[in-house]
């Protein structure tokens, strides 16, 4: 009889852990979608040769995907747009585990 209960409590924990290894993957996908547009957005203001519009499109476009995204736009001593500043923030969560908090990614579109 105990051998049952080990068994049952064993096949358990195993699917604990595998439930838990599932909202980790999820997490870890969801911080590869956020590297993967963060890389999207820099190569749309690179190839509008830092366009305002575009950079305001990016950023209304980010809401769509709940990610925050901010710039910071990096001007020469005659006024002119060198270089973006891109911090997209986004949501990490591991529902299981009830870990909930919000990361950053930061690049530079030139």
């Amino acid at each position: 009889m105990s051998q049952v209960f080990k068994t049952y409590l064993t096949l358990f924990v195993i699917f604990l852990g595998v439930l838990v290894l599932v909202g980790v993957i999820a997490a870890d996908m969801d911080g590869s979608k956020a590297r993967d547009y963060k890389n999207y957005v820099i190569d749309q203001m690179e190839n509008s040769n830092l366009s305002e519009s575009v950079i305001e499109a990016c950023k209304s476009n980010a809401k769509a995907y709940n990610y925050k995204l901010d710039t910071k736009v990096i001007k020469d001593e005659a006024g002119k747009t060198i270089a973006v500043e891109v911090l997209l923030k986004y949501n990490y969560s591991i529902k299981l585990l009830n870990v909930l908090r919000e990361h950053e990614l930061r690049g530079y579109a030139r």
